[in-house]
């Protein structure tokens, strides 16, 4: 007679639903940069016929810093980002364990350094406008508080053994 079938357990959701969000992310930073790449290709066309739009400057300016925050964030969800595996790997396993620990909480604080160091420039910013598009600068900082978001999320939901070699930060025992 068969078993019923179990539901997930906790880190295999955790898991599923981390990756769902770095392909989100992904695509995000992916759609910024699109768009960057099509209204820039785009104005340099409508130039050699004596148009243009004057708001491109400031359009690229936002979504450029959401590309870049949103493909570190990427980067790190998928275990792509650059980490000192070369130690790692010529440690013995307790020193490797020790030291992946020591990599993640470093992970860890950079977030939240990110995340509260950007509230005050995010309201700061937020009463500086960019001329052309009319809307407050502050909406490319929260670009910024958002990567460090996303690095507590990633960082603290990481399942040990999820991303095969490159998880550096595997802390199963």
């Amino acid at each position: 007679m068969r078993q019923p079938s179990a539901p997930p357990v906790l880190p295999e959701m955790v898991a599923r639903w981390r990756g769902r969000l770095v392909a989100l992310v992904s695509w995000a930073a992916f759609a910024a940069f699109g768009t960057i790449f099509a209204v820039n290709i785009i104005h340099i066309a409508m130039r050699q016929f004596g148009g243009g739009w004057i708001w491109v400057h400031d359009l690229s300016a936002l979504l450029f810093a959401w590309t870049v925050m949103l493909g570190a964030a990427a980067a790190y969800g998928k275990f792509d980002h650059v980490v000192a595996s070369f130690l790692i790997d010529k440690l013995s396993a307790m020193w490797s364990r020790l030291v992946a620990y020591f990599v993640r909480c470093v992970e860890l604080i950079v977030g939240l350094v990110l995340v509260l160091g950007s509230l005050p420039v995010i309201e700061t910013r937020m009463g500086i406008f960019y001329i052309q598009l009319g809307i407050p600068t502050g909406w490319a900082y929260i670009s910024v508080f958002t990567l460090g978001a996303l690095m507590l999320i990633f960082g603290l939901t990481a399942v040990p053994g999820s991303s095969a070699k490159k998880d550096i930060v595997s802390l199963d025992p």
